[in-house]
């Protein structure tokens, strides 16, 4: 898988496949974007495998912690209650802004029809 591109969402599921599998004892994971956490815990869970007797049919050994749904589902329920917070500032937030680039643009053609008339005037 040398250079395949997995990522780490693939990395999680082969991690998970890996916990009922006693069979597998080599993968080369090199060149793909995998933080070091979870290949660190595929290796133990290959090298275990490989400590086994030939033949050995239960996938016991080292469990591969990937994150729970109920975890993975509390902070997305987190985040979207943060966003929503954002959301309703940024709202208010965006109203005052554009205002003030309103006020801003109407300062600036003010002045530039200042400087043409002040030009007119020197001339």
């Amino acid at each position: 898988m040398d250079r395949r591109w997995i990522g780490e969402e693939g990395a999680k599921r082969l991690a998970e496949a890996l916990q009922s599998n006693s069979t597998l004892t080599e993968l080369d994971l090199d060149n793909n974007p995998i933080s070091a956490s979870l290949l660190d815990r595929i290796k133990q869970k290959i090298e275990w495998n490989k400590s086994q007797p030939k033949g050995a049919k239960e996938a016991k050994g080292p469990q591969i912690a990937v994150k729970e749904e109920g975890k993975v589902r509390l902070e997305r329920d987190k985040v979207k209650k943060r966003l929503e917070e954002v959301r309703k500032t940024s709202k208010a937030e965006q109203a005052e802004r554009k205002r003030q680039e309103e006020e801003i643009k109407a300062m600036k053609e003010r002045k530039e029809m200042l400087e043409k008339e002040t030009k007119k005037l020197k001339e």
